[in-house]
């Protein structure tokens, strides 16, 4: 503290607001998951679960709470048996798929 401010505050004086940095946020685990997600290859809950260090139960929980909120999250069952992977389907594709409504 400057003997500026310090007198200014004894005076009851507001001082001059200092400049606070602009930081980018810190991106949610949210919103890599859904990046991790988007990628045009199907990724699996245990990968995902090392890049976000959570545990697999953790991402399909969380990939549950992104089909509640409308996103289309198509499950890719390996046909060895292995586990399951997980893709965001985009819209245009999904209404593809389903048709065009008439």
């Amino acid at each position: 503290m400057t003997t500026t401010n310090a007198h200014q505050k004894l005076a009851g004086k507001p001082s001059k607001p200092t400049a606070k940095r602009k930081t980018a946020a810190k991106p949610t685990r949210k919103s890599l998951l859904i990046k991790a997600l988007s990628k045009a290859k199907p990724v699996t809950a245990a990968r995902i679960a090392t890049a976000l260090s959570l545990q697999p139960h953790s991402v399909r929980a969380a990939i549950s709470g992104l089909r509640k909120e409308g996103l289309v999250v198509e499950t890719i069952k390996s046909p060895s048996g292995g586990p399951a992977s997980y893709k965001i389907v985009p819209q245009a594709e999904e209404s593809a798929k389903q048709g065009n409504g008439s």
